[in-house]
């Protein structure tokens, strides 16, 4: 354990007797040794326990019969596909047609299908691996977070991390670890924060973490992108400056009169994170090649593009950011736009005013790594350029309603908040030991901020739980285990499952959910599935348009009516095989679903 590598422990201010025999140096170096053994067993301890929460989420969510319907079923198939001879090459669908009307933006990368495929994969592309892969990804971001912490400035990070990764279970709840492209950039966002304040106190083997982590999050949703394009970019030219300063050359330029023997170029953490940048963003690269118009000038038209309104600006993106800065006591208004109470504005006003004097009075680390304060002052760089970040991010939106997406990225201002209650900690501490009313033991400032992580974890009972498994959630995966589970009796009976099918789903409730419910069952039986979609563009998926399936293909057509209303389809076209029909559980959904065996 003691090559872990955790901080070195501090020593006690106590007055040693010279007429005591002074201990031998090995005997002081095994001490420290046993004693950063002992914190790396705790952190490890703090870690588990950290992740029971996310386990709990796996066994409520699988408990509730989840299956893949809508956007989930969806992710699925781009997940099945990852072993197919046309991978996935961009993220999710966006939305950025409500913003700026004619683009159709993806979201910017498939990280997060290539990493679950291999969970799917090995169970036979089970359905509940993708929750379980889901958790593991997401405890392994936990476990990133909190060590690197601990890394960074030893218990009192590891505390910190710890209580953002409370308040961040607490906010989103059993979504944590559901596929939806939404949620896993979450605790990934909270991994890359961390690591960007390891960056900023020089510690650059912390760099492959941050750009695997940083690069997860940003792939999965464009608001993550935007949030880690401004930390990165800040983190970019804070390294070129102290490269410049300590060789006076442009990296990588190792500078006149350097030792170029000391270290192998691709066993440097900057080198290693350009191939993994290179590995890693390799699928989106291949679709600015292959598909016209590619993702990245669809995105690039999202951020700079013509939009279908006035923007919010900046006042309004302000006042939500501070209500994410202080979440207690806020007021979410008709528009989608949250404001803080009086209270809460004085205190995020506070935030920010202590951020600036921590950087300020630690302001050395910035250009030679270290230095008095270094540790509050770097971490209050990254809080405040998040905060930025956040608020620069929300001044884009045109509607208010669209303020609700920096919800996603609540712990960034969160983390801002703790680095703020951490650097007042630390300042109370010392003025009481400078007065002789606290003694100078060791341990003290970690002890002031476990108080303070106990007393934030206490107000999660106050954080509005929004995200988690609703009554309607339970009632369309009710409604989807029963309609997959039709739809495959239903071509099994009739020899459909040995020909090509092609789905189609026809009412709000049979195109958005249940259909691709079918179609993400059958992917996974192996099955040679086809369907269409209302996206205007190429996609990656195009081979799965109706459009290539065989002449011999079936078409399963899903209809829906609510009641004794109409059909969705009122007449269907060809010659009919087999009906079958779902009809409503009392107190569930309220939608018959038919299904249709089409020749």
């Amino acid at each position: 354990m003691a090559s872990m590598g955790g901080p070195r422990a501090d020593v006690g201010d106590g007055v040693t007797d010279s007429s005591a025999p002074r201990p031998r140096r090995s005997g002081i170096r095994r001490a420290a040794l046993l004693s950063r053994e002992n914190e790396g067993r705790r952190v490890i301890v703090g870690i588990a326990l950290l992740c029971l929460p996310l386990l709990y989420f796996v066994v409520t969510v699988l408990a509730h019969g989840w299956v893949p319907q809508g956007d989930e079923a969806l992710v699925a198939v781009r997940i099945h596909d990852v072993w197919s001879a046309h991978p996935p090459l961009v993220g999710m669908r966006s939305t950025s047609n409500v913003s700026s009307p004619g683009v159709y933006a993806h979201h910017p990368g498939p990280m997060e299908f290539y990493l679950l495929a291999v969970p799917y994969a090995v169970t036979g592309f089970a359905g509940w691996s993708i929750i379980v892969g889901d958790a593991i990804v997401a405890c392994s971001f936990v476990a990133i977070a909190v060590w690197h912490a601990y890394r960074a400035v030893g218990l009192n990070g590891a505390w910190i991390a710890g209580a953002l990764v409370l308040l961040t279970e607490r906010s989103f709840g059993h979504v944590l670890v559901q596929p939806l492209n939404t949620w896993p950039a979450v605790l990934a966002l909270v991994a890359a924060l961390v690591l960007a304040w390891r960056l900023v106190l020089g510690q650059y083997k912390a760099m492959p973490w941050y750009v695997g982590c940083a690069t997860y999050a940003a792939q999965a949703q464009v608001i993550d992108f935007s949030v880690v394009a401004v930390l990165s970019a800040f983190l970019a030219m804070l390294g070129l400056l102290r490269w410049w300063d300590r060789r006076g050359a442009v990296w990588p330029i190792p500078g006149p009169g350097q030792d170029r023997s000391r270290a192998l170029w691709w066993r440097r953490p900057g080198w290693i994170s350009v191939g993994l940048l290179v590995v890693l963003w390799f699928p989106p690269m291949v679709d600015v090649v292959v598909d016209h118009p590619n993702n990245l000038s669809e995105l690039i038209s999202t951020f700079s593009g013509a939009h279908s309104g006035p923007m919010v600006g900046v006042w309004t993106s302000m006042q939500d950011v501070a209500a994410l800065v202080v979440p207690v006591g806020g007021h979410l208004r008709h528009t989608g736009a949250s404001t803080p109470g009086a209270a809460g504005a004085v205190a995020a006003l506070l935030v920010v005013a202590v951020l600036f004097h921590a950087i300020w009075t630690g302001r050395g680390v910035f250009r030679q790594g270290s230095g008095r304060d270094g540790a509050v002052a770097s971490a209050a760089a990254v809080g405040l350029v998040l905060t930025g970040a956040l608020v620069w991010t929300g001044s884009h939106a045109v509607y208010p309603l669209q303020l609700l997406y920096l919800d996603l990225v609540q712990p960034a201002a969160l983390f801002a908040s703790m680095i703020a209650i951490w650097a007042v900690c630390r300042r109370v501490v010392r003025l009481l030991v400078r007065t002789r009313r606290l003694p100078a033991w060791r341990g003290t400032a970690g002890a002031v901020v476990a108080v303070v992580a106990v007393a934030v974890a206490v107000t999660i009972a106050l954080l509005p739980a929004v995200h988690n498994v609703t009554r309607q959630s339970q009632d369309d995966q009710r409604l989807a285990g029963r309609v997959v589970a039709a739809a495959g009796n239903l071509l099994g009976a009739h020899g459909g499952l040995r020909r090509p099918i092609v789905v189609q789903g026809y009412g709000l409730t049979s195109y958005s959910s249940l259909s691709p419910a079918v179609c993400a069952a059958l992917v996974a039986g192996g099955e040679k599935v086809y369907f269409d979609s209302v996206w205007p563009l190429p996609q990656d998926d195009d081979f799965r348009r109706s459009r290539n399936a065989p002449r011999s293909s079936w078409r399963l057509v899903l209809r829906e009516r609510t009641g004794t209303g109409p059909w969705s389809l009122p007449v269907v076209p060809g010659r009919t095989v087999a009906t079958t029909t779902v009809v409503p559980h009392p107190g569930g959904s309220q939608v018959t679903v038919q299904l249709l065996l089409i020749a």
